[in-house]
């Protein structure tokens, strides 16, 4: 949305102001009048779309961190039914000093993750596992390797649904699958061989919806002129698919995960280019959700962590490559620990780095959610 303010504030004439003016803090002035009128005026919970209200709660409320050996005596005292982790973009693959941080920053959440008690059953990444395409079977490597025989890659669907030791669920991020042979190269190297990305799946109370913001386009803009228009978008059969499924398995709350967040973090660079770019189809998705008892929404892309509430629904954005030494407010080596009861699912933010517990969100099984700690 800001973008878009930028655009109107530049043209020629927009409140009296030129490409040529020499008055930026009028300039800047126009573009946040813009950007918070914009807003205000299509929907009424405006500054948690925008980021706002999660920001201000971060900084007026930090929630007191404590160590990951206090969160271990938490989940024993008060067992989950099961419990899945969440990580964000690891950025593997390639040479040089980046690629080596990144590397260890992997490998310490990684060990992170499976030092927790309980253990958890999936392990999802959300993609941008690989740092380029061009280094994407380098980087799928890696995180293989880096997992060991803490986690296996899933040979089917039951795998995922009855499993009882750690499996891996991987969605692919644009880093990933550029194309319709490498969007096939991931899912047999890391997705059993399914013929699409989004499938549901139950996994104890919950049912999982996994979704493809990483659509690949038929058409002849893609074939000749690399023109994707699929991506950052839910329309068509996969559209069509995610109502039929919704609509199947409205008994269950639902729990959706996605490589790109419909509500990027407002310290994000990337506001526009993901979920929002086209609000329309975003709009429809967010209803189905509404409709169908969706509870939390998952996803990466991102190297800052981030959650808001949207019309009822948790939206939670995972980071996990950050960039030292100069880092954002949330950016840090992270991961989600998600624990789930009968009546709901704790959600806690984990700082690999640190080992420390930095955040947790209540999420409600069909209503609302409470929360508390790192939130930008």
């Amino acid at each position: 949305m800001v973008r878009y303010a930028k655009k109107i504030a530049s043209r020629p004439g927009c409140l009296g102001l030129t490409k040529r003016s020499k008055s930026e803090p009028r300039r800047i002035a126009c573009i946040v009048v813009l950007t918070v009128l914009a807003a205000a005026g299509c929907k009424d919970d405006w500054a948690s779309r925008m980021g706002i209200v999660p920001a201000a709660k971060g900084i007026l409320c930090p929630f007191p961190s404590y160590p990951l050996d206090k969160l271990r005596d938490v989940l024993a005292q008060d067992p989950p039914s099961f419990s899945f982790a969440v990580v964000g973009r690891t950025g593997l693959g390639g040479c040089g000093k980046r690629s080596r941080e990144n590397f260890r920053g992997c490998r310490d959440i990684v060990e992170t993750v499976f030092a927790l008690e309980p253990q958890p059953r999936l392990l999802i990444h959300l993609g941008d596992i690989s740092a380029s395409p061009s280094t994407a079977r380098e980087g799928w490597a890696q995180f293989v390797n880096l997992l060991g025989s803490h986690c296996r890659v899933p040979e089917s669907l039951e795998d995922l649904t009855g499993a009882t030791y750690p499996v891996l669920l991987a969605l692919p991020g644009e880093k990933d699958v550029t194309d319709h042979k490498s969007e096939v190269s991931f899912l047999e190297s890391l997705g059993f061989s399914r013929k699409t990305v989004y499938m549901s799946f139950p996994v104890g109370t919950l049912q999982f919806v996994v979704l493809n913001s990483e659509q690949i386009d038929d058409g002849v803009g893609m074939r000749w002129f690399g023109w994707n228009r699929e991506r950052n978008r839910i329309r068509g059969a996969q559209l069509r698919w995610l109502e039929g499924q919704l609509a199947q398995s409205d008994a269950r709350p639902k729990v959706v995960f996605l490589h790109k967040p419909f509500f990027p973090p407002v310290l994000s660079s990337h506001e526009g280019y993901c979920m929002d770019q086209y609000y329309w189809d975003r709009e429809r998705v967010l209803r189905l959700f509404r409709k169908h008892g969706v509870v939390a929404v998952f996803s990466g892309h991102e190297t800052v962590f981030s959650h808001c509430q949207v019309d009822g629904v948790d939206h939670f954005v995972v980071g996990g490559e950050s960039r030292p030494p100069i880092r954002k407010p949330g950016e840090f080596r992270q991961f989600l620990f998600a624990a789930v009861y009968e009546e709901g699912m704790r959600v806690f933010t984990i700082n690999a780095e640190g080992k420390q517990v930095v955040g947790e969100v209540w999420v409600n099984l069909g209503a609302g959610s409470e929360s508390s700690g790192e939130e930008s």
